[in-house]
């Protein structure tokens, strides 16, 4: 059977809050003034694959007004036959299941941050509804561009 057809058993196993900064009540905030960012971490361990998904809002001058990372692991029976190891530090799916994972775990921080902040002054700016595809292709750039950085440094 080639991978394009394998079945997968996915379920989601726990969601565990990692960080949350709340943003300051003496804060004034100016839609074109903000800034919406995020993060991505995958991590594996026997049968669960881990996303650590970082949402943060800053002002355009860099000033970070809160911050929300949230640990979404989900259980995949067969996940040992999606993976192949590149390296120590790296892995490849086989199957191309982050997109999906990803888009799932961001529509549920949608919510978790929108309860968070709905007594704030961040309470009119949930989190907008994001192409996962592009926002994995900026996160992994991103994360490429940090690790060259370190080598060189």
């Amino acid at each position: 059977m080639s991978a394009k057809n394998k079945e997968l058993n996915i379920r989601l196993h726990s969601i565990e809050e990692l960080e949350y900064q709340a943003p300051s009540t003496q804060v004034e905030i100016k839609r074109k003034a903000l800034a919406f960012g995020g993060a991505l971490q995958i991590k594996t361990h026997e049968n669960l694959l881990s996303l650590q998904v970082e949402t943060t809002y800053s002002l355009k001058n860099g000033e970070l007004l809160s911050k929300l990372k949230v640990e979404f692991s989900f259980e995949i029976k067969q996940l040992q036959d999606i993976i192949e190891v590149v390296d120590e530090n790296s892995i490849r799916f086989t199957l191309d299941i982050i997109p999906e994972l990803f888009r799932m775990s961001m529509d549920m921080m949608r919510g978790i941050y929108y309860e968070k902040l709905k007594n704030t002054a961040l309470k009119e700016y949930i989190i907008p509804i994001v192409d996962t595809q592009k926002m994995l292709g900026t996160i992994n750039k991103d994360q490429k561009e940090k690790a060259q950085e370190e080598k060189e440094g």
